[in-house]
């Protein structure tokens, strides 16, 4: 058997923004990364000088990452002068990951109603997005005149892997004699191949419930490990006579399968058999 081996991906982002908040705030010109409008002080009537006004600006995210179409949504921070309204959060996708990059389609409006002011966030559901690279930002109106501001780093989302058997046939019902091995092979296909797989054979009963159990104890284990392709040959000498359904288990969590369900990320796991897609069954004779 082939043994493998990230704190919560949106506390991490939530500890970097309030990092950002008080050290090294980002500025962002209006409509393009970098810096802010600002909110006007107000008039010094001898009452103990001016007060700063609030710089529109992304605070987080400030540095380029990937997440997985299959994560769940991200907080966008951001400061906005207090005057200012209509204030909307969006997306926008971008041709690759590097600070400059140019837009290859609209924005998409993904929030409205949001706050101004110091400490406001909105979501950015990687799911909706779905796969490619985007920069995040927010519009509003300031002074009646309409303005934005982009986040200078860029998100990419990544596919999540989607495995396939290829031995056997995964529409195939493949017949042995019991004490006949069986190749097996399979690809997790997982776009950037940075994915941990458990490999595992169901008997009949097994797979009629399999929805009702978790993903790290699901049949019997082959092997687990990592990258996009696994083979294995399947011994049969110990397996009584009966119908078996081959099954595996795929993450890019950058933690094996039990350990990802132990962190309470089971949403990033892909397993089959499942409702669309077939895996191989192996009747074992007597």
């Amino acid at each position: 058997m082939i043994d493998s081996s990230r704190t919560s991906f949106y506390s991490r982002k939530i500890q970097h923004a309030l990092a950002a908040l008080s050290l090294v705030p980002l500025l962002a010109l209006a409509g393009c990364p970098g810096t802010g409008t600002t909110d006007p002080p107000p008039d010094d009537n001898g009452g103990g000088g001016t007060t700063v006004g609030v710089t529109a600006e992304i605070i987080s995210p400030s540095t380029p990452f990937g997440v997985s179409v299959v994560d769940p949504p991200i907080s966008v921070l951001y400061n906005l002068p207090e005057t200012a309204t209509d204030v909307e959060g969006f997306f926008i996708p971008v041709l690759d990951a590097s600070s400059n990059s140019i837009a290859i389609d609209d924005s998409q409006v993904v929030a409205i109603n949001l706050l101004a002011g110091s400490g406001n966030f909105f979501n950015f559901d990687p799911q909706e997005a779905g796969v490619g690279f985007y920069r995040v930002g927010v519009s509003y109106v300031l002074n009646g005149v309409s303005l934005s501001i982009e986040s200078s780093a860029v998100v990419q989302v990544q596919g999540s892997p989607d495995p396939i058997f290829i031995r056997p046939d995964p529409e195939a019902t493949v017949s042995v004699v019991q004490g006949t091995d069986v190749e097996i092979s399979f690809d997790a296909r997982d776009p950037q191949d940075q994915v941990q797989w458990r490999l595992f054979l169901l008997t009949q009963a097994e797979f009629d419930t399999m929805d009702e159990v978790a993903a790290d104890v699901l049949g019997t284990p082959l092997a687990i490990g990592l990258g996009n392709v696994g083979t294995l040959t399947l011994v049969t000498d110990d397996l009584d006579p009966g119908r078996y359904h081959l099954g595996v288990s795929a993450t890019d969590s950058g933690f094996s399968i039990a350990e990802t369900v132990a962190r309470g990320e089971s949403s990033r796991i892909v397993t089959i058999p499942n409702a669309t897609t077939s895996t191989p069954i192996i009747d074992i004779l007597p």
